[in-house]
C-alpha cells in the first residue's frame, strides 16, 4: 500500500472566515483553536482540510497542497530521492517536521509526520 495521504491545505488572507465557511457549510468540526488565525484544521473524514494562512506567495488561488503524512520524514525523504523526485530540505518544529516536493507538472506536495 502507498503513502496515506492526510491532509490537504488551502491557502486564505482570512483563515479564520474560510475555516468558519467550510465548518458552516459543509458541516466539518474544527480541530483545536477555531480563531488561530494562521492554520485551522477540519476535519473531512478520512483527511483533514487546513486552512494555511502561508506566505505572500500563497494567496488566494493557490492550488492546493497535497500532503501526505509520514512517520520517518527524513527516511522517506531519501527513499523519494533515490526514485528521483526533487524534494525541498526538511523544515522541523519541536512537535513535527516536514519536506515539500513537487511532481512533474510541478504541483507541490508534502510529507509530514504532523499528526
Amino acid at each position: 500500500m502507498g503513502m496515506i495521504l492526510a491532509r490537504v491545505i488551502l491557502f486564505a488572507e482570512d483563515v479564520v472566515s474560510t475555516a468558519a465557511f467550510y465548518n458552516r457549510v459543509f458541516h466539518l468540526p474544527i480541530i483545536g483553536d477555531p480563531n488561530d488565525r494562521d492554520f485551522i484544521q477540519l476535519d473531512a473524514g478520512s483527511c483533514t482540510i487546513a486552512i494555511h494562512r502561508g506566505s505572500a506567495s500563497s494567496g488566494p488561488g493557490r492550488a492546493p497542497k497535497l500532503v501526505f503524512r509520514v512517520e520517518d520524514v527524513e527516511g522517506e525523504r531519501n527513499r523519494l530521492i533515490a526514485n528521483g523526485v526533487k524534494l525541498g530540505k526538511i523544515m522541523e518544529s519541536p512537535e513535527f517536521a516536514f519536506c515539500d516536493g513537487r511532481d512533474p507538472a510541478g504541483n507541490t506536495f508534502q510529507i509530514s509526520s504532523r499528526p
